[in-house]
């Protein structure tokens, strides 16, 4: 006579079995959360500009949670000019961000680099640049921002001076790394130089 033995698992045994598809879900989602973690991670902070606000503060291991939209961004910006707050404008940018932006005298419709724009690098430069600036009476004026990937064209961007002269920006454009919530280059051109 055949005997046929039916023997059921350990309780053990089941256990295993009925929890590796929520194990296999569980690393998958540690090797997700590692590779997003360290896609954002930063080797520096807004340190090297200026003396960080404690609302500028930012870990350098890890994204922002919430980074602020490129248009917040680029209000700061322009309030901060118009202000003539050096120390917070220069806290808007990373600490190798680049300022390239049409003095009152300049215009790209010299198509020599010289002429059309300054290009900035690092707190000093663009300190030094916004105070001269600042000194011939520079109000910056904007409609709206078109964000794209990255960062946002400010729409309408315009300067005043305080002899009356105007110069429209025509080309504002401003990107951002969202993982340090600072701006990474900031391109303020002119087509012509500043005019009545």
């Amino acid at each position: 006579m055949l005997r046929v033995v039916i023997s059921r698992p350990k309780l053990r045994d089941r256990s295993k079995r009925q929890g590796w598809p929520l194990k296999l879900i569980r690393g998958w989602v540690g090797l997700l959360a590692v590779l997003l973690t360290t896609g954002c991670t930063t080797a520096g902070n807004a340190a090297g500009f200026g003396s960080p606000s404690s609302s500028k503060t930012v870990a350098s291991s890890s994204c922002v949670s919430q980074p602020p939209e490129i248009d917040q961004l680029v209000q700061q910006f322009v309030v901060d000019w118009n202000q003539h707050r050096g120390a917070l404008l220069v806290q808007l940018f990373t600490a190798n961000a680049e300022l390239d932006m049409s003095a009152p005298n300049q215009g790209t419709q010299y198509q020599q680099t010289d002429q059309e724009w300054t290009a900035l690098i690092g707190p000093v430069e663009l300190q030094r640049f916004a105070e001269q600036e600042w000194a011939v009476g520079e109000h910056l004026a904007f409609s709206g921002v078109k964000k794209f990937s990255g960062g946002g064209y400010a729409l309408g961007m315009e300067a005043t001076f305080s002899d009356g002269r105007r110069q429209v920006l025509n080309d504002a454009k401003f990107t951002f790394d969202p993982c340090q919530a600072l701006l990474t280059h900031v391109v303020i051109v002119a087509m012509s130089p500043a005019g009545s």
